[in-house]
């Protein structure tokens, strides 16, 4: 890959509107990019149990297992993160928030490790307006 691509490469990732990361299978976190109140920089070499809370990292590694079992399909999870004091990463409003994650497997060895490509989003708003509009199609039947 030529400095143009890269570069072309690069900027597209930046521009995403979604947290995008690669991950071992170890959960170590090898590029990050997307996070909006942090340096993702400050995340990459860190694991799953460095940056979230105990509870969640369980779910993560099941997905992560999944994603490499099925391989040639994208596992989706969707999760809920509330403020807890070991939680790495600051949330909005200081709420609890919904999250969609998608992982995918790529061909890329970090440290003898399979790692995937995720997309993280939050989905909050989205949950919100499904609850308002089912609760909408309630009171009109």
């Amino acid at each position: 890959m030529n400095i143009y691509h890269y570069r072309l490469l690069q900027s597209f990732v930046a521009g995403l509107p979604e947290l995008v990361f690669v991950v071992s299978e170890s959960g170590r976190y090898i590029e990050i990019s997307g996070l909006s109140e942090h340096d993702s920089t400050q995340f990459v070499g860190c694991t799953i149990e460095e940056i979230f809370p105990k509870e969640t990292c369980g779910m993560f590694y099941q997905a992560l297992e999944s994603a490499f079992k099925t391989r040639n399909e994208v596992t989706s999870i969707e999760y809920t993160l509330s403020p807890a004091p070991e939680l790495q990463i600051s949330l909005p409003n200081n709420e609890p928030r919904i999250f969609q994650l998608k992982i995918n497997p790529i061909d890329y060895l970090y440290d003898n490790e399979r790692t995937a490509a995720c997309i993280c989003r939050d989905i909050t708003e989205q949950r919100d307006c499904e609850k308002s509009w089912k609760s909408c199609l309630f009171v009109i039947t």
